[in-house]
C-alpha cells in the first residue's frame, strides 16, 4: 500500500482544477490519513443533526470559507482543528484535489494531509457525532463501490457509493473519495470533473 510520499507524488502531476460558479459558497475539506504499521488509514467523520447542511452525513471535516480564511487551505485546517481538535501544526500537507460542486451550491476544494496516528480526536459536540477509520485497502476494493449515473441538467452525472460496514459513503465524500482512488491509482478509471457541469447549475 501507498506511503506518504508516494501520494504526494502522486498528487503533484496532476494540476487541481479549480471552479468559480457565481452565487455558490465556497468550502474546502481536509482528508486526513494516517499510517499504522505502514498501512494507511482514511478518517471520516458523522456530522450531527445539528448542522445547517448534510445533517447526518458521512463527511471529511471542513466547512465553509471564512471572511478571515486567507485561502482555501486555510480554510480546510481551521474547520479540521474546529471540528476534530487537531492543531495544523500536526498536519502535513501531501496535495489537493479538483474542486467538486454539490447539489447545496457550494464549490468544495479538497486537500489531502498525513495526520498523526493514534491522535486523541476531540469532536465538537455541536458538529460532530462521530469519527472513525477505514483503511485504505478496503476503499480501494471494487467490490464496496456502486457507481449510479443520472441525468442532472441533461447531462449524465455519476453519482458514488462506498460501503463500509453497512455505513454508506456517497455525495461530495463519495466524489472525493472516488477522485482521490483515481489519481493515486489505487481504483483506476476516469472520473469525471465538476467543471464539466453547466454554469446555470
Amino acid at each position: 500500500m501507498l506511503a506518504s510520499d508516494a501520494i504526494r507524488d502522486l498528487l503533484s502531476r496532476q494540476k487541481p482544477r479549480r471552479i468559480t460558479r457565481e452565487n455558490f459558497r465556497r468550502a474546502a475539506v481536509l482528508v486526513p490519513i494516517y499510517w499504522r504499521d505502514e498501512q494507511p488509514h482514511m478518517v471520516f467523520t458523522q456530522r450531527s443533526v445539528h448542522v445547517p447542511h448534510h445533517k447526518g452525513q458521512i463527511a471529511f471535516p471542513g466547512g465553509s470559507i471564512d471572511l478571515d480564511d486567507p485561502d482555501e487551505l486555510t480554510a480546510a485546517l481551521r474547520e479540521t482543528e474546529e471540528e476534530l481538535g487537531i492543531p495544523r501544526s500536526q498536519v502535513e500537507l501531501l496535495g489537493a484535489l479538483d474542486d467538486i460542486i454539490t447539489v447545496t451550491h457550494f464549490v468544495v476544494s479538497p486537500f489531502v494531509a498525513r495526520i498523526p496516528v493514534d491522535f486523541p480526536y476531540r469532536p465538537s459536540e455541536f458538529e460532530i457525532a462521530e469519527v472513525f477509520d477505514v483503511p485504505l485497502a478496503e476503499l480501494a476494493d471494487p467490490t464496496r463501490l456502486r457507481e449510479q449515473t443520472v441525468s442532472f441538467e441533461e447531462r449524465p452525472y455519476p453519482i458514488y457509493y462506498f460501503d463500509h460496514g453497512g455505513r454508506n459513503i456517497w455525495g461530495a465524500t463519495g466524489k472525493i473519495l472516488r477522485q482521490f482512488l483515481a489519481v493515486t491509482e489505487l481504483m483506476p478509471g476516469d472520473v469525471v470533473s465538476d467543471d464539466s457541469l453547466p454554469t446555470d447549475l
